[in-house]
């Protein structure tokens, strides 16, 4: 069953928040370059939908495995 990898992507989500918010304070002076805002959105939506990938794969592979002990 792979592991849990959520912990994994909780610390890249925080990393990407604590880069945003670095950079928001670079905006604050008048540096500003809205690439960087769409980046954060979609390395964070990416992130969740690597999430919600996962649990199916952990739910999927307990089922199967459930269905194999029950086989034995």
């Amino acid at each position: 069953m792979p592991p849990n990898t959520c912990p994994y992507i909780d610390v890249l989500q925080t990393m990407i928040r604590d880069i945003h918010e670095a950079y928001q304070k670079l905006y604050e002076k008048g540096e500003h370059s809205p690439v960087t805002d769409e980046l954060e959105t979609q390395a964070t939506d990416m992130l969740e939908y690597v999430r919600k990938n996962n649990e199916t794969l952990r739910e999927n592979s307990l089922y199967w495995y459930e269905r194999y002990k029950e086989q034995l």
